[in-house]
């Protein structure tokens, strides 16, 4: 076997994952084109996929909130023109370091019940290996978890979140505020990756987040009204490392890891139902 380019145990930065979340219906959506509120499919004569929606809530302003080294927090705002974000690195020698790893989705939501269960649907496409290979493929939804949060910590509090966001891009200030706030809310939750068992190679094609009724308090909804999060970050507990399992599949092979992960997350569904 060949040498490797690279020593993978002196790997710092294993990936800049960039989450790009695009679809072909773009063209066709009332709101973005990468978040649905729906219940039911359709399609019209070209065979694109048109979404039926029956749900009552929506989406009305989504941000894409992450750590900046520089302001501390930025947020930036998801449209048709602008729907992708690069990932924080993980650090592979600095573990500690990873806090700061996390993605958030921040969603203000109109027309939310509380009283109505809510369910969040997160896709992938790509499989965890190809074939008969030993490696991993080098899919972001093989390396990630997802997490579903509302308000924001403040000490031992839970707080609601009545910042309000309107520029494109925001650095530092309400959104370094905001990005810490559901970063300490999110550390304690637990997250739900794709890959249900990296020693056996299975995994989900979706992620399904059940929130029932009730769980958001009243208090946190004015008028229908509220601001909910979604967080995307590396897979870490103190049983799996997906990221690990990842680099060390490339052990026996002659391929080497790619450094960059290759985004396969499609729409993102969001529901309620009675």
């Amino acid at each position: 076997m060949r040498s490797k380019r690279f020593d993978k145990k002196e790997l710092k930065i294993v990936a800049a994952t960039s989450l790009v979340i695009f679809t072909l219906l773009a063209s066709l959506s009332a709101t973005f084109s990468w978040f649905k509120a729906y219940t039911t499919v359709g399609y019209n004569a070209e065979n694109f996929g048109v979404w039926s929606d029956s749900s009552a809530v929506t989406a009305k302003n989504v941000y894409f909130v992450k750590y900046d080294g520089v302001y501390g927090g930025m947020a930036s705002k998801l449209t048709n023109e602008n729907h992708s974000l690069v990932m924080s690195e993980y650090d592979y020698i600095f573990t500690d370091r990873n806090v700061n790893t996390p993605l958030f989705i921040r969603v203000e939501l109109e027309g939310f019940d509380s009283t109505k269960n809510l369910t969040v649907e997160v896709p992938c496409l790509g499989d965890y290996k190809t074939g008969t290979n030993a490696y991993v493929n080098n899919w972001l939804s093989n390396v990630i978890c997802v997490k579903f949060s509302y308000g924001l910590q403040s000490g031992s509090s839970v707080v609601k979140d009545t910042y309000t966001f309107e520029e494109n891009t925001i650095n530092g200030g309400v959104a370094k505020t905001v990005y810490e706030g559901m970063r300490d809310r999110a550390v304690s939750l637990p997250g739900t990756p794709f890959v249900t068992d990296a020693t056996e190679g299975t995994k989900d094609k979706i992620v399904s987040i059940q929130i029932p009724k009730n769980t958001i308090p009243s208090s946190f909804v004015t008028d229908g009204k509220t601001i909910v999060y979604l967080e995307f970050d590396y897979y870490v507990t103190s049983d799996v490392n997906l990221v690990r399992s990842y680099i060390t599949s490339y052990d026996t092979v002659i391929e080497e890891p790619n450094r960059i992960f290759t985004s396969d997350i499609g729409t993102i569904i969001l529901r309620d139902s009675d």
